[in-house]
């Protein structure tokens, strides 16, 4: 079925876009921006079930691949945020093997449909409790969840809107990573 015939979709992601999601940046800056972003976001996806032995290893050949234009010593700083993640240990039950990683979501919200993708979700049955983690890139990151953009907070109160009819008895918390810091900071109810 084409999303023409379905109708527009709404994004979470894009629910606020444009609106207070950080600073405007020069086309060429955007562009390595996202670059860096997507590379690791693909790192944190596909790492964290192989041996940590050779995390970094294997993120400097990926980093080399994926982005041959880059300098050396910038990809290396890319190695370092990565591994740093993945060694943080507030962040070791996102990484387990019981969460899920890119998590496509499909609802209604506001009476529109809705489709989106989970960085890290983790849903712990034994303390019905559902951890929704979205990594962000961004230089500086805030320092404090009342600093935090405003599109970043509407994206993750509508993953749990989505995810919330599926889990009724369960509590939805919801965590942004950010990956320049390796700080983890909950940002739910926020």
């Amino acid at each position: 079925v084409s999303e023409q015939a379905e109708g527009p979709k709404l994004r979470p992601s894009a629910l606020l876009a444009g609106e207070d999601a950080g600073p405007t940046l020069a086309p060429t800056a955007r562009a390595h921006a996202l670059q860096r972003g997507t590379l690791i976001h693909a790192a944190l996806e596909h790492l964290p079930g192989s041996s940590s032995l050779d995390w970094r290893e294997r993120l400097d050949q990926f980093f080399a691949l994926k982005a041959p234009e880059v300098d050396p010593l910038e990809r290396a700083t890319w190695v370092d945020e990565v591994a740093k993640a993945l060694e943080n240990p507030d962040l070791a039950s996102f990484f387990g093997p019981e969460t899920q990683a890119e998590v496509n979501l499909t609802g209604t919200l506001a009476g529109q449909r809705a489709v989106g993708q989970i960085d890290r979700l983790h849903i712990d049955q034994a303390r019905r409790q559902i951890r929704i983690l979205d990594y962000k890139t961004n230089r500086p990151p805030p320092d404090r969840p009342d600093l935090v953009p405003a599109a970043y907070l509407a994206q993750l109160r509508a993953y749990a809107a989505l995810l919330q009819p599926l889990y009724p008895d369960f509590e939805v918390k919801t965590y942004l990573f950010w990956t320049h810091t390796t700080h983890l900071m909950d940002v739910s109810g926020m």
